[in-house]
């Protein structure tokens, strides 16, 4: 520690040595190497034609903080950037402009917050779940299920369930893989049966709550259950990078681990090897990779057939 804050490494707007910027009396580690020096560039590769630069060390944060004038230096730089790169980017959900769309820019000073569960109303009354709630009608209809759900009908109470992420791809990817998981475990999620005296107790004390958090029972026979499999994900080089993030934090198995923890070496795949890939190969996806090519459908019928058969079920994610 108290050798890494002796850093002479230049950093920040005035690119002073780390140890002439640190206060003695604090215990921060100062940089090993230069970051600017280290970091990728603002510029993506393989990006041909102009493209706005950066001075990073505008926005490297010294010990003491920046200056009123450096902030005001790093935000002009920013705002410079991003100005430049708007009007010349297209595709993607990043170019829009709101000047002209009056009909939903007022919304951009107002922070609504539909926490919790969309059919319950709570105490943070600036939502839009009725809105919400309209939406997950609409397509309760296109997919031919009993609607409206209804909290005080036990059959209605099954029909469906669900609410409208704010993440996109991500958060709908881990929620899938994680009720796919439960639903192949042979798992069962239901509502405490007391949580509505439950909800009137802490109403009493004041001790609010916004939404009713679900039990998970594992029955006596759970593992005797023949609906409980072990699931498998199979996911290919085209699929959204959330996937992954969303294997690990469901703890959900892939064919790669599995493959290589019960059959080392036994891939069936051609060009590999024998070793598993983390992903299933696409077609033409990696231009520049010889393993990448027109091998996902034997791939996905091999491997279907090899091996992930006893007790496991997979779980394909496009």
């Amino acid at each position: 520690m108290e050798k890494n804050n002796k850093s002479k490494v230049p950093y920040g707007p005035k690119q002073l040595p780390w140890s002439e910027q640190a206060p003695k009396w604090a215990t921060v580690t100062g940089p090993l190497k230069d970051p600017a020096l280290i970091y990728d560039e603002v510029k993506p590769k393989g990006v041909q034609g102009n493209f706005p630069d950066i001075d990073y060390r505008k926005f490297e944060i010294p010990p003491k903080g920046l200056s009123k004038k450096e902030y005001k230096d790093a935000m002009r730089e920013f705002k410079r950037f991003i100005k430049k790169k708007h009007k010349k980017f297209t595709g993607y959900q990043t170019n829009e402009y709101i000047k002209d769309n009056e009909e939903l820019s007022w919304m951009l000073d107002i922070h609504t917050n539909n926490v919790g569960d969309p059919f319950t109303t709570g105490i943070f009354s600036l939502n839009t779940k009725f809105v919400e709630r309209a939406v997950l009608d609409y397509f309760a209809s296109l997919w031919r299920t009993e609607w409206p759900f209804h909290k005080k009908d036990r059959e209605a109470n099954n029909s469906y369930w669900g609410y409208v992420m704010s993440m996109g791809s991500t958060e709908g990817n881990i929620y899938a893989l994680y009720n796919g998981r439960e639903y192949l475990s042979g798992g069962k999620l239901i509502m405490d049966p007391n949580h509505k005296q439950k909800g009137l107790d802490r109403l009493r004390k004041k001790n609010f709550i916004l939404e009713k958090a679900p039990l998970r029972l594992v029955p006596k026979d759970y593992y005797k259950n023949p609906n409980r499999y072990k699931p498998i994900v199979f996911y290919s080089e085209d699929t959204h990078y959330s996937v992954i993030k969303g294997v690990s934090m469901c703890s959900v198995t892939s064919f790669a681990e599995e493959g290589r923890r019960k059959y080392p070496d036994e891939c069936p795949l051609p060009g590999y090897d024998k070793h598993w890939p983390d992903e299933v190969p696409s077609h033409n996806r990696n231009h520049g990779d010889p393993l990448s090519g027109s091998t996902l459908l034997v791939a996905s019928s091999r491997m279907s057939i090899f091996g992930f058969v006893r007790r496991t079920r997979a779980m394909p994610i496009r």
